[in-house]
């Protein structure tokens, strides 16, 4: 492994251990020791369980940028207009849905800590702790590596964020790839009439 690619030692070792978090969740000899995709909300604290739910898609929301990074040329004024919007607000949205999700996590560990799921939580939180560190030090470390191993990190989160959080985390994957499609859709009609789309 040359010097560059040892940027990915922190994401591998983040992983891994969300992996042996979930592994410990799974192995809860407990009657509901298995996800429950129903999204039921705890008794008291919906303020802090909705929190949770938000930071998935604010963090949905920051990952759509790479649809619009890939097209800051795009034939499309509204694509580019909107992709300069979420650049501007990438990093913010990514600490927002740290706060949110530390906020939805801190709580939960506070007030239901024999909670089972408690330990899926803290596997998610993980990963995404890992994409908003990653993010912070890509302007900082000049390493080709480095947006690779954050937005493998985006990927790996939907899994495991799934474990935890059911149709909520599938939810917000399915809106970010619809966004990528509408993306391409509205290239596409503006390459067929030769001019910008302004609407």
């Amino acid at each position: 492994m040359s010097s560059k690619q040892k940027v990915w030692i922190p994401a591998i070792i983040t992983i891994g251990a969300a992996l042996v978090l979930l592994a410990y969740y799974f192995s809860l000899d407990m009657p509901h020791n298995r996800p429950d995709f129903r999204g039921k909300g705890e008794e008291g604290g919906k303020l802090f369980t909705t929190l949770g739910t938000v930071a998935l898609y604010v963090a949905a929301l920051a990952f759509s940028w790479l649809w619009f990074k890939k097209n800051r040329k795009s034939p499309s004024r509204f694509v580019q207009s909107v992709g300069k919007k979420l650049h501007r607000l990438h990093q913010w949205l990514g600490w927002a849905a740290l706060a949110f999700g530390a906020a939805h996590g801190v709580y939960l560990l506070l007030t239901r800590s024999d909670d089972h799921k408690i330990w899926s939580g803290i596997a998610s939180f993980a990963i995404l702790l890992a994409i908003v560190g990653y993010g912070v030090f890509i302007p900082r470390i000049r390493n080709k590596w480095m947006r690779s191993v954050h937005r493998l990190l985006g990927i790996a989160w939907v899994p495991i964020g799934f474990i935890h959080a059911g149709g909520s985390m599938l939810l917000a994957a399915v809106l970010t790839i619809a966004i990528g499609v509408l993306v391409r859709v509205m290239e596409s009609f503006a390459r067929r009439a030769g001019k910008p789309i302004n609407d």
